[in-house]
C-alpha cells in the first residue's frame, strides 16, 4: 500500500522546521487551541459544566444536546487528523492499528490530571507529567481548654492538685 501513495504525503513525518517534527508541531497546535478554547470561551465553559453534572447544566439553561453533539464532531475531526498522520506516518491503513492502547491511553490522561467522571482537568493537563501529591494538611487537634468544664474535671486525678501551664517570655 505504502507505494501507492504519494512520495509528499509519505514526507510529511520526516519534515521538520528548526530541527522538530511538524507532527510535533501540529499536536501542539491542537491542544494549544483546544486549552484556549475550553477556558475562554462560554461554550468552552459550558462543557465543564455538562461533564460535571448534565442535569445541572441543562437546568441552568446550557443546551446540553448541542455542546456534546458539537464536542463529539470536534473529537471525530482530531480523530480524522490523527488517522491521517498516522497513514503518513506508517505508509499503510489498518483498522485495527491502534488496538492494545486503550489503558495506556486511559491511564496516561488520567495520571496527567483529568479526571475519570468529568468536570475538571484541562487540555495541557492530560499532556503534562504528573505533578507529586501535596501532602494532606493534618487535622487541628482539640486544645484541653475546648472541653467543657465538667469533662476536664472527670479527667483530672483527684489525688494531685491541678498545675498551671506558664507561658514563655515573649
Amino acid at each position: 500500500m505504502a507505494n501507492s501513495l504519494p512520495s509528499a504525503f509519505l514526507d510529511i513525518p520526516k519534515a521538520t522546521v528548526l530541527g522538530i517534527p511538524t507532527i510535533a508541531i501540529v499536536v501542539a497546535v491542537v491542544i494549544a487551541i483546544g486549552a484556549y478554547y475550553l477556558r475562554s470561551y462560554r461554550s468552552g465553559r459550558e462543557l465543564y459544566a455538562i461533564g460535571s453534572n448534565p442535569d445541572a447544566a441543562r437546568l441552568a439553561g446550557i443546551p446540553v444536546g448541542r455542546r456534546v453533539f458539537m464536542a463529539f464532531t470536534a473529537s471525530g475531526a482530531i480523530a480524522g487528523v490523527a488517522g491521517v498522520l498516522w497513514a503518513a506516518q506508517y505508509g499503510t491503513i489498518d483498522s485495527t492499528a491502534g488496538t492494545g492502547y486503550e489503558l495506556q491511553v486511559i491511564s496516561a490522561v488520567v495520571v496527567g490530571g483529568v479526571a475519570i467522571f468529568g468536570g475538571s482537568g484541562s487540555a495541557v493537563g492530560a499532556r503534562r507529567a504528573p505533578r507529586p501529591a501535596a501532602p494532606r494538611p493534618s487535622r487541628p487537634r482539640r486544645s484541653r481548654r475546648s472541653r467543657p468544664r465538667s469533662a476536664r474535671a472527670r479527667t483530672r486525678s483527684s489525688s494531685r492538685p491541678p498545675t498551671r501551664r506558664r507561658c514563655a517570655p515573649r
